[in-house]
């Protein structure tokens, strides 16, 4: 009687323990404000713990309060934290084949440019800059424009004035149009801009609101200066040592819809920070074709030196671009 009492809790604790649920913490880097967690990261999390059947509990944590900018990745791959998504401009050097997308000229919306880039993971042309974690998703963020506290009409107004960009792309972007690049983090635009460190960014409507840009840029031009790649992943060990049921719900939540729903989010983000823009009373300039010529002339050859620089530059470039076409 004693032993199948016995054997009776050793069934309970193990039934127990065997459905335990897993907590598994999400970084994000943006600021709290930031509409992405309330309008995408807070739903995913929460739909991912409802459909994983008791199994997970994904809590988000934002405004860095786990990892900044150019930390999540390692947060993530050590296993201080299970889930991040960052910005791979954050990381020179490790992503040279996604760099693709901050090129200049190379696709249209963000949901464009984000199902291009997936296509390129899928068929294995930038696979092999992601083997250190499982990938939820990849998107790029809208193209990014010239946006200055000062007038900012052509690119001869570009010439002399103090550039900062996110990616390295950016950077040399800056130094192409006669401008001075300036290393600044983002989330010191607002101060630089205001205090004159900087007189310009290079980036998406889509920073506008939660940076609060509209106050301190008066000026937009509007030349597509490429995108932003980031990307939403997770800790492969931690995912393979996950139940069966965690592991689709996790994977049911991810993919080409998530994909497709994370460039339209940015694409919306993008549209109300360029109202933010004109609301404020920004001069907003759309070059006409002889003056984009001009850009295309300037820049070309910041995609050279790409190309040039990048093991099978010249084949992903031009997949990149077919993908990017095919989906317009």
């Amino acid at each position: 009687m004693k032993y199948t009492v016995i054997c009776a809790a050793a069934l309970i604790v193990g039934a127990s323990s065997a459905f335990a649920q897993t907590k598994l913490t999400f970084a994000s880097p943006a600021p709290a404000p930031t509409p992405l967690h309330a309008a995408v990261l807070e739903g995913w999390a929460q739909k991912v713990t409802e459909d994983s059947n008791g199994t997970l509990e994904v809590e988000l944590v934002t405004g860095g309060t786990l990892a900044a900018h150019g930390q999540v990745l390692d947060r993530v791959t050590q296993g201080v934290v299970q889930i991040g998504w960052d910005i791979q401009g954050y990381y020179p050097g490790k992503f040279p084949k996604t760099e693709v997308v901050a090129l200049p000229f190379g696709f249209d919306t963000s949901e464009n440019g984000t199902v291009a880039m997936n296509k390129l993971l899928e068929d294995g042309t930038i696979a092999s800059e992601y083997q250190d974690v499982k990938v939820l998703n990849l998107f790029t963020f809208p193209n990014g424009y010239l946006l200055s506290s000062k007038p900012t009409a052509s690119l001869a107004d570009a010439a002399g004035q103090k550039i900062s960009g996110i990616n390295p792309t950016r950077q040399s972007i800056a130094g192409a149009v006669d401008g001075v690049p300036v290393s600044l983090s983002i989330t010191d635009w607002y101060q630089g801009l205001s205090r004159g460190t900087i007189d310009g960014a290079i980036e998406s409507y889509s920073a506008v609101a939660p940076f609060r840009l509209q106050e301190v840029t008066g000026n937009a031009l509007e030349v597509p200066l490429g995108g932003n790649a980031a990307f939403m992943f997770m800790n492969q060990d931690v995912f393979d040592g996950l139940p069966d049921e965690a592991k689709a719900a996790i994977e049911n939540n991810s993919g080409a819809e998530f994909d497709r729903q994370m460039g339209a989010f940015w694409d919306g983000a993008a549209g109300y920070g360029r109202k933010l823009m004109t609301d404020a009373g920004a001069t907003i300039t759309t070059p006409d074709e002889a003056q984009m010529a001009e850009w295309e002339t300037a820049l070309q050859p910041i995609i050279d030196a790409w190309v040039e620089s990048v093991d099978g530059g010249e084949d992903i470039l031009d997949k990149f671009h077919e993908a990017a076409s095919a989906d317009m």
